[in-house]
Formats: C-alpha cells, sequence, structure tokens
C-alpha cells in the first residue's frame, strides 16, 4: 500500500493531498482569485487542473495609467497574491501593477521549508510579464480560452523555473472550441509562442454531446492530445452502470478522481502484485481506506475557506488498485473482476460503519485508478492499469539542475542531458528492463476494454488510461471511433503515439534494444554511499526534517 505524502506546511494541510481541480465559470466574482489560487497549490506541490468555461465571461481592460507599487514578499503567498494583483488591474480596470522584487531572496540561497535553494525573482519577473503580454492582446475583448490557458500556463513554467516544485497541469476545454483545441499546433504562426509555456499542461475536452470525434482524432493520432473528459458520467454514475450522483465539474491532472471548483484528491494505493491471495487484497483494502479516511480529518486546517467547505461535505477519498498487468500474469480476467467487486463492496461497508463512529459524512467516492507512473516503478510494479511500455526501454526522469544528488547520478554513469522544455532542469535516462507483457503487444482495444471493466467493477471516481498505439496500425477514423464506443463505458481517455524514433524529443518512455539496454546498463555502476557524492548537502549547516520541531544535526 502506498499513501499520499506528507509535506508538513504550518497551518495548512493542503500539502497533504495530490491534486486539485478548481473552476473558471465565476471569473467575473472570484478574478485573479482564481489564478492565486492555482499558484499556491502549484508551489505547494499539489497539482491542478483548470477549465476555461470563463471564456466569455468578463471582459479585459487596460489598467489605469496611474502606477500602484505592490511589495512582493519572500514568500509562497507573496508570489501568489501578486499574480491576483496584477490580473486584477486588467479585470477591475484599476492601476497598472508595478512590482517591487527586493525582498525576494537572491538566487542560490537555501530554502529551509521547502528544501532546495532559492531561484532568485526572475521566473517571477518573466511571469508577471507574459501575463502583461498575454492579457494586453486580449484587451477590449471577453477573455478567451486561450488567454485563461495562457496564464495558467504561464504560472506552471514559472513554478518549475522557481526550484522548489514541479507543475502538473491540465487544461479542460470545450470540444467545439478549435482555437483551444488547435494550441499545441505549434505549426501555427499564433502558437509559436506557446512553445516556451504550453508544455505546462495536458490539454483535454469535454466530451459530453459529441456525437463523433473526427474533429480531434488526427491530432490525437499526431501528438496524443486533447484528451476527452465526460463529466455527464462523472456526476451521474459512481460504478459505471450505478447511478450515484456526485457535485464534480471537473478532474484533477491525470482525471483520475472528479472534483468540485476547489477540491483537492486524497489518494491511497494498492499493489496488486503483491497480494497473496483475496483475503490479503481484502485486508489491505482496511489500511488503506482507513489511511485515506483519516486523511479527510485534517481538512479543518485546510486555509482556503471554499476548499475546506466542499472537502469536508464530500469527504473524497480514492483508494487506488496498481501493477494490473502483474496480477494479470498470475491470474485470470474473471478473478480480477471478482476481486475488484467484493473489494468495492467492501469499502462501502467500511465507509458506511467508520463515517457513522466518526460523526463524519460519508465519502461521496472512495475507489480509483490513477496512472501511479513513477511512484510504482519505484516499488517494483507496473503502473496502474497500464502495461509496461516495452521489454526493454528509457525511462526518463526530470529534475532540478541543483539537486545534489544529479552529481552523484552522473558519478555512477547515468546519461543526464539538459532538458529542452524546461529551464533549470535536466533529463536522466533509466534504464529499464521488465519481462512479460507489453504494451506493445496490446492492441488500442484490448486496453480500452480493461479500463471498461475497471470502470465498471472496480472505481467510482475515475480510471486513469493512457492508450498507447502505434500510429501506423491505427487511423484516425478508428481513434475516432473507439473513442465514441467506449464514451458510455469510460469518464475519460488519453491517447499516446508510440513510434521507434518518438514523437517528440526526451519523451518519458522510449523503446530501446536488448543490446542497448546492455550497453546502457554496462555504464552504470551502484551509488554504494549517496550522502559521500551529495557534498553539497555535507557542507549544509541545518538540515531539516518536513515538519516544524525536528532538526537533525
Amino acid at each position: 500500500m502506498m499513501g499520499t505524502p506528507f509535506i508538513h506546511e504550518r497551518k495548512t494541510s493542503e500539502a497533504l493531498l495530490n491534486c486539485a481541480f478548481i473552476g473558471t465559470e465565476n471569473i467575473k466574482q472570484e478574478g485573479g482569485e482564481i489564478f492565486e489560487w492555482i499558484a499556491n497549490m502549484l508551489m505547494l506541490g499539489v497539482g491542478v487542473a483548470f477549465d476555461t468555461k470563463g471564456a466569455g465571461e468578463v471582459l479585459v481592460s487596460s489598467p489605469r495609467n496611474s502606477a500602484s507599487t505592490y511589495l512582493v514578499d519572500d514568500s509562497r503567498e507573496g508570489w501568489a497574491r501578486s499574480i491576483k494583483v496584477l490580473v486584477n488591474s486588467y479585470l477591475d480596470g484599476t492601476d497598472v501593477a508595478l512590482f517591487d522584487y527586493s525582498m525576494v531572496r537572491k538566487k542560490g540561497e537555501p530554502i529551509k521549508g521547502f528544501g532546495g535553494v532559492a531561484s532568485g525573482p526572475e521566473p517571477l519577473m518573466l511571469c508577471h510579464d507574459r501575463i502583461r503580454e498575454y492579457m494586453n492582446k486580449n484587451v477590449g475583448k471577453k477573455i478567451t480560452s486561450r488567454t485563461i490557458t495562457d496564464i495558467c500556463n504561464a504560472i506552471g513554467a514559472c513554478v518549475v523555473a522557481g526550484n522548489v516544485r514541479r507543475s502538473a497541469e491540465l487544461a479542460l476545454g470545450e470540444a467545439d472550441d478549435q482555437d483551444y483545441i488547435a494550441l499545441k499546433n505549434y505549426s501555427l504562426e499564433e502558437n509559436k509562442y506557446r512553445q516556451e509555456i504550453g508544455w505546462a499542461s495536458n490539454n483535454s475536452i469535454i466530451g459530453d454531446g459529441v456525437k463523433q470525434y473526427g474533429g480531434i482524432a488526427e491530432n490525437i493520432r499526431n501528438n496524443g492530445e486533447p484528451g476527452v473528459v465526460w463529466l455527464d458520467n462523472i456526476s451521474k454514475y459512481g460504478r459505471m452502470g450505478e447511478e450515484k450522483y456526485d457535485n464534480a465539474i471537473g478532474v484533477n491532472p491525470c482525471s483520475e478522481i472528479g472534483l468540485a471548483s476547489r477540491e483537492m484528491c486524497n489518494l491511497s494505493e494498492i499493489y496488486m502484485q503483491n497480494m497473496e491471495d483475496e483475503y490479503d487484497f481484502q485486508r489491505t483494502i482496511k489500511f488503506a481506506y482507513l489511511y485515506s479516511k483519516a486523511i479527510t480529518l485534517t481538512y479543518e486546517w485546510i486555509t482556503d475557506s471554499k476548499s475546506r467547505k466542499i472537502m469536508m461535505k464530500n469527504r473524497r477519498v480514492g483508494v487506488g488498485t496498481t501493477a494490473i498487468a502483474q496480477f494479470l500474469g498470475k491470474h485470470s480476467v474473471e478473478d480480477l473482476v471478482g476481486w475488484w467487486d467484493r473489494g468495492y463492496k467492501l469499502i462501502q461497508s467500511y465507509d458506511d460503519r467508520y463515517s457513522q463512529w466518526l460523526g463524519i459524512p460519508k465519502s461521496i467516492r472512495t475507489t480509483t485508478i490513477k496512472p501511479s507512473g513513477t511512484v510504482s516503478l519505484l516499488a517494483g510494479a507496473t503502473p496502474g492499469i497500464h502495461y509496461p511500455h516495452d521489454n526493454f526501454y528509457i525511462r526518463r526522469v526530470r529534475i532540478q539542475d541543483d539537486t545534489p544528488m544529479l552529481t552523484a547520478l552522473q558519478y555512477a554513469g547515468y546519461k543526464i542531458e539538459k532538458d529542452v522544455y524546461s529551464a533549470n532542469t535536466s533529463v536522466i535516462e533509466i534504464p529499464i528492463k521488465v519481462e512479460g507483457e507489453t504494451s506493445k503487444n496490446k492492441t488500442l482495444w484490448e486496453q480500452l476494454q480493461l479500463a471498461s471493466l475497471a470502470q465498471r467493477y472496480w472505481s467510482d471516481n475515475s480510471v486513469s488510461v493512457t492508450i498507447s498505439f502505434k500510429p501506423s496500425d491505427v487511423t484516425s477514423e478508428e481513434i475516432a471511433n473507439a473513442i465514441s464506443l467506449y464514451a458510455g463505458e469510460l469518464k475519460c481517455v488519453s491517447m499516446l503515439p508510440i513510434t521507434e524514433e518518438g514523437q517528440y524529443e526526451q519523451m518519458p518512455y522510449e523503446s530501446i534494444t536488448k543490446e542497448k539496454y546492455e550497453e546502457m546498463i554496462g555504464d552504470i555502476t551502484p551509488i554504494a554511499n549517496l550522502a559521500e557524492h551529495m557534498s553539497i548537502v555535507n557542507k549544509m549547516k541545518d538540515l531539516y526534517c518536513e515538519n516544524d520541531s525536528c532538526v537533525i544535526k
């Protein structure tokens, strides 16, 4: 079992949570507060999804010629608040916002609470400049889906460059918004500027009411986007086929959880490859459920009152299962479906009992399957519902340039290169070898059917699934037909084209030959004493635990 990572933040429990969603439909009332919230969450390590429903809801005006200077505080809240001030100057037509960055600590100074070192004010200054540029283009018109997405992506790029947290964003747009759908088509002149920020979010569309998906199928075949999210299915059904109302209006960045605006995820995970039998699975379910339910008892400390209110009402949890491909290497599909179905019903009985005992609301949703990715790979598990990429492949991991571990990894022989998309970031190539079946052996239809079974028998939240396919084997028409056929079986789906040369530079996964794997692994030596190579760590005077009292000398 794996639970939500605990990252202590004094007087807030937001950092206990994995990911979040915020709607923009009320941008006329909330204004820049929406973007302040996004910045705050990203800097806490919480991934954020957002929609573009605010498009057309408020007029963008030029700020007044008189200037108002804002002193940026050297804190997460200070950076986020400055973004709200800037956005509001265009939505309210108030004074031009000028910023004094003198309080922001210089580049290279340690950040004791978060860890790492400061980036200096430059990433925030660039973020402010970008927001001004995007808003200036929109002056005199109602705010557009492009401007909303641009601002959110600029914030994501700022947080990454800030050396503190990686950003995970998802944009959720309308299916008939052609400008939004084309935002990642960088061959278009009007989108070339977005190459600097567009990578910050995965872009998906709302599939509700779409009759056919031919309009996006070619895009998906070329670069994997947009994904599709069916909000009607999320709000109407728990497990597919079981009507169970949900007040969710969006999803988290990986789409495994439907969320209300400003709601956050609370996830745990069960490693199916480690289950000795069904009794072991059901015993682990109890621990995973109780862990997640216990996290809901911390919600009274959430600083944002709107988040606190909806989360204390919903008490949403997501007990997940991962390593499903490995489970199917030992058991039948019938076994899996039976374990899932009986396990789900067991969780409902626990939720009835413990919610009553704790005197809190029952959880509006309880189960999920998340993509898992690196978290599962670290435990030797196949990620979520996905099969391994290949029997031999490269797994690329991104890391900040000033992370002490980077020197150790270079010393050990790992191939490391500069990230072509993000500043102050390096990419580590890790050679992977796995046994058994892989996604290359599974058709698009087989992958969709497995996700459909998970959505019907286990997950009352969503099943996060990325369908891998070879563009040479699948036509755009087949992609459109597949999405249309499974629109009534799933709550979300994304697809990823896989080619030998890769669809773009530094892809997360790249197939290699056995010979290439042996060549790469032959250059790597074990890191016998990591601390010995992390000399910068040894030189630091103070090493802090992730709480407010523990200091290790």
